[in-house]
């Protein structure tokens, strides 16, 4: 991407924030929600309008959808902390915009949510910069992106591995946001992973290893990794191993849920090996896809023992094995779901409690936002 267009898309950064209150969606007085569950459990919040003949259309009352939806949140929010996953089906969202204001609405208190390194700054502020740094990770490391400054990318035949966001520094945004512009017309999934059941099927052994290792991935490698030979990338991993063995690079691969206080394995699904693993065990787990391996990531995936001192140099070759590895990926395939997106999908989860990873699709249009809370202080707090 050239400097243009990142001005560009720093400058659309400042103009959704001027304009993110202008649209908002007007609905019928006496709206309610119906809820459900889908066939994966999911629960399912429905916008039900009223269906009575209007006397005088002129003069019905109409309300805001977002405040209604923000005068039920105890109820979604009751809902959504039982699993930590909750899908809003239905609502005539305006736009991507209003989608937002609502997860803001819904995320500014939870558990947890201390407002980050940021929290010392007023609100818009920390908005400001979380939009920034979105628009960086988002558009200057994959310029393939379309459809907004949080639009993720298009579903192409790869499949990603399970992960959780935020995930490469100690500290972690509780909760993560999807809104559905544009769903594909095939395929382009995203499946979802329950961490503590993903840590349940873990052999015995290995809920012992991974509740006692601290890991980091090493990503400054991603664009380097097909254009160097061999004696250079060594050398690169090396030098970028020491830069970056410090004590915020290195986090559990256990944490305690601060809404159910299970135990949820997390994982960051990319790797030169682990993009192959996945793909195999997300093939295995859904027949018929034919994914193949990711290649968005290339990094290096190392461990170390939680109670290793920070100052001890990083030992490159200490990583998972292979069966290991396997393991982990299956562990995770075995309490996953896939859900098929629709129009308009406005999406709740728990970053802790639930690992995600994009489903290979056909490159079908698909317009997908992504939202993140303002991160957690410190995850040691929850170890």
């Amino acid at each position: 991407m050239n400097i243009t267009k990142l001005l560009k898309y720093f400058s659309g950064v400042i103009l959704s924030l001027i304009l993110s209150k202008a649209n908002a969606t007007s609905i019928p007085s006496g709206a309610t929600i119906s809820w459900s569950t889908d066939e994966n459990d999911t629960c399912v919040a429905t916008l039900v309008l009223p269906t009575l003949p209007i006397p005088n259309e002129g003069t019905t009352n109409k309300t805001s959808m977002l405040a209604f939806i923000i005068s039920q949140k105890d109820e979604i929010l009751s809902r959504y902390n039982k699993n930590g996953l909750i899908v809003l089906r239905d609502f005539p969202f305006e736009d991507n915009n209003e989608a937002k204001r609502l997860f803001n609405k819904l995320t500014d208190s939870r558990p947890g949510n201390t407002k980050g390194p940021l929290g010392f700054l007023p609100g818009w502020v920390q908005l400001a910069a979380q939009d920034l740094a979105l628009t960086v990770m988002l558009r200057f490391l994959d310029g393939k992106r379309s459809g907004g400054l949080s639009a993720l990318a298009p579903a192409s035949r790869n499949v990603q591995g399970p992960h959780q966001e935020g995930q490469l520094f100690r500290w972690r945004w509780p909760e993560v946001g999807f809104f559905v512009e544009l769903a594909p017309v095939s395929l382009g999934e995203t499946v979802f992973y329950h961490a503590p059941s993903a840590f349940q099927a873990l052999p015995p052994a290995l809920q012992l290893k991974v509740s006692e290792t601290h890991y980091s991935y090493h990503s400054h490698l991603n664009f380097l990794y097909d254009y160097m030979p061999p004696w250079m990338y060594k050398m690169t991993l090396k030098v970028g191993a020491g830069m970056m063995n410090n004590e915020a690079t290195w986090v559990p691969m256990v944490l305690k849920s601060p809404v159910s206080n299970e135990s949820s394995l997390q994982f960051f699904g990319f790797g030169k090996n682990i993009n192959k693993i996945a793909a195999d065990a997300f093939n295995k787990a859904y027949p018929g896809r034919n994914a193949v391996p990711c290649n968005d990531y290339y990094g290096e995936y190392f461990i170390r023992p939680a109670t290793a001192c920070v100052k001890q140099p990083v030992e490159t070759e200490k990583k998972f094995t292979q069966e290991e590895e396997v393991a982990i990926l299956k562990a995770f395939m075995e309490s996953s779901f896939m859900l098929r997106w629709k129009t308009n999908d406005f999406v709740l989860v728990d970053n802790i409690r639930w690992a995600h990873g994009r489903a290979n699709g056909d490159n079908s249009p698909r317009v997908l936002h992504f939202y993140h809370s303002q991160p957690m202080k410190d995850v040691f707090s929850l170890t």
